[in-house]
């Protein structure tokens, strides 16, 4: 494998047309612009499942936008090293003069394989390493910028040197992974002060139009997202994505039935990125599609300006669909 250009941003060359034998390894892409180019946006949209590790060799300046707020803005260093994880929604990118990096596609399969020998047990979902993480290790550095030297001066990487050279780098990057993890088991096991899981819940509800991310949270809250997430789950009883889908989901139901707006406006109301996903996550979480979720309750006459029925036949929205005991706990806080 030689080092290709990367035409299309964050799509690894010839991953069209990767084989079964070779879904496991590494690619490496080239991507640059010019200077005489002042401003170069890019944007992407479909899913993939791969980290892109990207090796800096000039000084460049970008901004890197995901799901609307800005993960990354301002200089990268040359010879630095920035680890991007899996797109799973909308990204885009605006590059501010030239830039150049050679990039090392790091698969889903791969990382799994190496979590399964280093664990022993496969992994419960998708590997994460972060969504964006600039990287100072050593070895990493070291193992970087092996790959990408012998790639930079023209020559064929072969299928030995990708699988080794590929699983020792997402295996360093698995540790350092879990490493920072471990480290910090002891605070996410501690439960989650009332008056932080409050203020979280009351943004949730303030801003369910709009975008909102563990870091958001996280900020909210005075903790560090991986923080805030475990000790939310262990709260609420769900993760907090899980949680803002399900009270964009309730937000919904109420629209469709006290307005006559369109379900896609409603989707789009409720923060959804477009009526394809909200009517995917909606039917997921309610058994049928919006609109016919709206006309089966609307044939019971539910929606505004009809006759109502008993309450017991009416759809039912929790104000917060949290365990009794955490409930108990904000009560009391609130009291105080």
């Amino acid at each position: 494998m030689y080092l290709s250009q990367e035409t299309v941003w964050r799509e690894a060359p010839g991953s069209a047309v990767v084989g079964e034998s070779e879904a496991d390894l590494i690619a490496l892409a080239h991507w640059h612009g010019r200077a005489d180019i002042p401003l170069h946006q890019v944007s992407a949209s479909q899913e993939d499942d791969h980290h892109i590790l990207s090796v800096c060799h000039v000084k460049s300046d970008a901004q890197l936008i995901i799901r609307g707020r800005v993960a990354w803005d301002g200089r990268i260093a040359g010879d630095s090293l920035l680890l991007t994880g899996p797109r799973t929604d909308r990204w885009r990118a605006v590059f501010r003069g030239s830039y150049s990096t050679s990039r090392i596609y790091i698969p889903q399969r791969l990382l799994a394989s190496c979590y399964a020998d280093m664990f022993g047990r496969p992994p419960a979902d998708a590997v994460m390493l972060g969504e964006v993480v600039p990287v100072t290790d050593a070895t990493v550095r070291q193992l970087a910028a092996a790959i990408t030297l012998v790639s930079l001066r023209g020559q064929a990487l072969g299928i030995d040197f990708l699988a080794n050279a590929g699983r020792a780098l997402a295996s360093r990057l698995l540790r350092i992974a879990h490493r920072q993890v471990a480290g910090s088991k002891l605070a996410m096991r501690q439960e989650i002060a009332p008056w932080r899981l409050k203020r979280c819940l009351d943004f949730v509800d303030a801003h369910i139009s709009r975008s909102i991310t563990l870091a958001d949270l996280g900020q909210i809250a005075c903790l560090s997202p991986m923080h805030l997430g475990a000790q939310f789950k262990k709260a609420v009883g769900m993760t907090p994505h899980s949680y803002i889908l399900q009270r964009r989901i309730d937000r919904a139901k109420r629209l469709l039935l006290s307005s006559d707006d369109s379900a896609a406006a409603i989707g789009n109301a409720v923060g959804f990125a477009n009526p394809a996903h909200f009517c995917t996550v909606f039917r997921k979480a309610v058994g049928h599609t919006p609109a016919r979720w709206r006309e089966m309750n609307d044939c019971r006459g539910v929606r505004a300006g009809c006759t109502k029925q008993p309450a017991a036949q009416q759809p039912k929205f929790a104000e917060h669909p949290l365990p009794p005991e955490t409930q108990l706990a904000l009560s009391t806080s609130s009291s105080r």
